[in-house]
C-alpha cells in the first residue's frame, strides 16, 4: 500500500515537493524523432547527487502511475523491504509491478524501438531537478510531451492491459463504480505496484 506520510506540494506541472523527504519529484514525458540511444541514456541517468530513472512511456499509465511507484519505492527503503540497493532501480520494480529486474526492464524499460520516454527525477532542489531534465532533453534531442504518459487511445489501453496482465473483466468490474476505462486501468496498475511489497 502507498504510505500516506509522503504528502506532496504541487510546485508546477509535473513537479511535486515531497515534504517529509525534503525532495522534489519531477516526472516528464518526451517524444523522440531520431531514436533512443539506450546505453547513452542509461549512462546519463547514473548520477550520484540525484536519483533518475527512465521508462518506455507507452508502458506508463499516467504520471500518477510513476508517482505512486516512486512513493512506494521510498517507503520500501524506509521499511527495509527494498530488493535493490538503489532507489532508481527500486522505482523501476514498482512501476513494473515485478520483483525481478530483468522482467521489469522487459516490461517497462526503454529499448531501441522506444519513441516516447518517461523520465522521473528525485532531487534535493527544484533547480537541480529541472536543470537535469533540461540537459537530458537537449542531449537526446527530445521534445517535451507530457501527454505521452497518458492513456489517450485504445491502442495504448490494450498495450497496458497486455503488459500488466489486466483482464477485460477486471476493468468492467471497476467501471461499474463510475470510472472510465482509462481510470479503471490506471488504478488497477497502480494497485499491482502497491501489492509488490506483499510478495516480499
Amino acid at each position: 500500500m502507498v504510505d500516506r506520510r509522503y504528502a506532496f506540494v504541487r510546485v508546477r506541472r509535473m513537479l511535486r515537493y515531497l515534504k517529509d523527504e525534503q525532495r522534489y519529484l519531477l516526472i516528464a514525458g518526451f517524444f523522440s524523432q531520431i531514436g533512443i540511444e539506450v546505453e547513452k541514456m542509461f549512462e546519463r541517468i547514473q548520477m550520484r547527487d540525484l536519483a533518475a530513472q527512465v521508462f518506455d512511456a507507452d508502458s506508463v499509465a499516467g504520471w500518477q502511475h510513476v508517482y505512486y511507484a516512486a512513493i512506494n519505492a521510498i517507503s520500501a527503503f524506509h521499511a527495509r523491504t527494498n530488493i535493490t540497493r538503489d532507489l532508481p532501480m527500486e522505482i523501476l520494480l514498482y512501476v513494473s509491478g515485478q520483483d525481478q529486474i530483468g522482467k521489469a526492464v522487459q516490461l517497462v524499460g526503454i529499448s531501441d524501438a522506444t519513441q516516447r520516454v518517461c523520465l522521473v527525477i528525485l532531487a534535493r532542489s527544484e533547480t537541480e531537478a529541472t536543470d537535469f531534465q533540461e540537459r537530458f532533453q537537449r542531449q537526446f534531442e527530445l521534445t517535451r510531451e507530457d501527454s505521452a504518459l497518458e492513456i489517450k487511445d485504445e491502442r495504448k489501453l490494450r498495450h497496458l492491459m497486455e503488459v500488466f496482465s489486466v483482464s477485460e473483466t477486471e476493468i468492467e468490474t471497476e467501471t461499474r463504480g463510475g470510472l472510465s476505462r482509462e481510470e479503471a486501468l490506471r488504478g488497477l496498475i497502480i494497485e499491482r505496484g502497491a501489492l509488490l511489497v506483499a510478495k516480499r
